[in-house]
């Protein structure tokens, strides 16, 4: 991710990429369901969700963990 990308992102070098350590839905605009914590701790679907925003990410019930999310989309072509 470039400097610039980052900078419209909100993610900051010291944010940690804890991705494979959780399990979650589906996104729905600017919310994400998760349905497995850092800690190991397991919610129902849309129990608790991450948004976006790194500057009010959602603190986790289970553990304290401040936690966001954010996407990258990729648009593809299929040759003929």
């Amino acid at each position: 991710m470039s400097v610039r990308e980052s900078e419209r992102s909100g993610v900051t070098e010291q944010d940690i990429d804890v991705s494979s350590s959780i399990k979650r839905g589906n996104p729905d605009d600017e919310s994400l369901p998760l349905i497995q914590c850092v800690c190991g701790h397991r919610y129902k679907l849309w129990e608790v969700t991450l948004s976006i925003y790194p500057d009010t990410p959602t603190e986790m019930p289970c553990c304290g963990r401040r936690l966001y999310f954010s996407q990258v989309v990729t648009v593809h072509e299929v040759p003929k």
